[in-house]
């Protein structure tokens, strides 16, 4: 055990494979399943929507604050390990509820602790393959297999417990994803041989964002639209179509099953390509899975042709966040992340409350405008390719 355990620590590469592994299980246990547990305790469509709405507005006020206090006290670790024992302690909460105000006030604490999550463990791992010259998307391989492997458990241990307990156990999940980042390493600044070099200050920099990264935050708000829009009331129409618990399941491990695919192979991708066409190409996948969600009605081609759901996002996601983070210096690290999230969550806001809506009045307009942003989100990158092919000719590759 003690020989294991030390392979594990000189290994970077296994830290942040067990690290994504465990993390993404996390979601895979109740996020697929919440809000049909939801609608049938009761709650309304629009009641739904407005808990991911409220998520999202928390997390974008506070995702950025949260990340450029990390970057400033250099405590990205242990401000994601704190954070997420709390997100223990809300997660649990949202089992007890029976009453829209109750739910509203469990959602909004566990929102607040989320917040910084997601942009600190990007930051944390994605510096920690740059400087041990890994793929960072075969570290996040592992989070969608353990995403896969957990839904289609999940799927089949809800049927038969009822799905109260999802919350429960995500919560333990977060407490031993807490106790597996303790062996990551605070980011920091490497030369081409992944040595630590001396930066001018440890403090955050000024934040000079050129032209081509406005425009991919425009481009990934689009795509993150998309798919809160079209996505978010999967479980529930998969119910409405036959689908028992098990499917739902499946269509969860289908989506791992591509997002695992893709990112094992994204490094070759974005070497063949480029970063900013490996972003495209997942945005093209993206737009399968709208398409036959919102005009196929027969639940095993949607359960098929989920894995260009997960392929899509997997390869854009996967992209973005190494494009962004090669963008700046270290010491900005967490907080371009952070923005990065708190565009994403306004994104979740406006689609969650759209999307609700659209539920229970229209549920066809949901897929048609999910589309369009696609649509959106593709001419958007495209221009991003075109600034950054300029300012490679003129010669600016100053970080951020």
């Amino acid at each position: 055990m003690n020989r294991l355990r030390e392979r594990i620590l000189e290994s970077p590469a296994i830290r942040g494979s067990l690290f994504f592994g465990a993390y993404w299980s996390v979601f895979a246990l109740y996020m697929p399943f919440m809000n049909l547990e939801l609608t049938r305790r009761g709650f309304s469509g629009v009641e739904v929507g407005s808990i991911g709405s409220i998520r999202g507005f928390i997390i974008m006020l506070a995702a950025p604050i949260f990340s450029r206090l990390a970057d400033r006290l250099g405590i990205r670790v242990k401000m994601m390990r704190i954070f997420m024992m709390l997100s223990a302690v809300g997660v649990t909460l949202l089992m007890f509820p029976q009453s829209y105000a109750w739910l509203i006030a469990a959602a909004v604490f566990l929102s607040l602790m989320q917040s910084p999550l997601d942009s600190l463990s990007n930051s944390v791992t994605v510096r920690m393959a740059r400087r041990y010259h890994l793929d960072f998307g075969r570290m996040t391989f592992w989070g969608a297999l353990a995403f896969a492997t957990m839904n289609l458990i999940g799927g089949a241990v809800w049927e038969k417990f009822g799905f109260r307990w999802i919350y429960l156990c995500a919560g333990v999940m977060y407490v031993i994803v807490s106790l597996i980042a303790a062996n990551l390493e605070e980011p920091v600044e490497v030369n081409e041989n992944g040595e630590p070099v001396a930066t001018k200050s440890q403090a955050p920099g000024k934040l000079n964002l050129p032209p081509a990264v406005i425009v991919f935050f425009v481009a990934h708000f689009g795509v993150n639209f998309a798919y809160f829009c079209a996505f978010g009331f999967t479980a529930p129409i998969l119910d409405m179509r036959g689908a028992n618990e098990f499917v739902i399941g499946l269509v969860g491990t289908v989506i791992g099953v591509g997002g695992m695919i893709i990112r094992h192979n994204s490094q070759k991708i974005v070497d063949r390509f480029s970063a900013e066409t490996a972003m495209i190409m997942g945005i093209l996948a993206g737009l399968i899975p709208i398409f036959v969600y919102g005009w196929v009605e027969n639940v095993a081609l949607m359960v098929v042709f989920s894995v260009f759901r997960g392929a899509g996002w997997g390869l854009f996601q996967v992209c973005a966040v190494r494009y962004l983070d090669e963008q700046g210096s270290v010491e900005n690290a967490s907080t371009l992340q952070g923005i990065l999230v708190m565009l994403n969550t306004l994104a979740s806001i406006i689609a969650s409350t759209l999307s609700g809506y659209l539920f229970d009045t229209n549920l066809v307009m949901i897929f048609v405008i999910s589309a369009g942003m696609i649509f959106f989100s593709l001419v958007s990158l495209l221009v991003v390719k075109h600034l950054n092919r300029k300012t490679a000719l003129i010669g600016n590759s100053e970080p951020i």
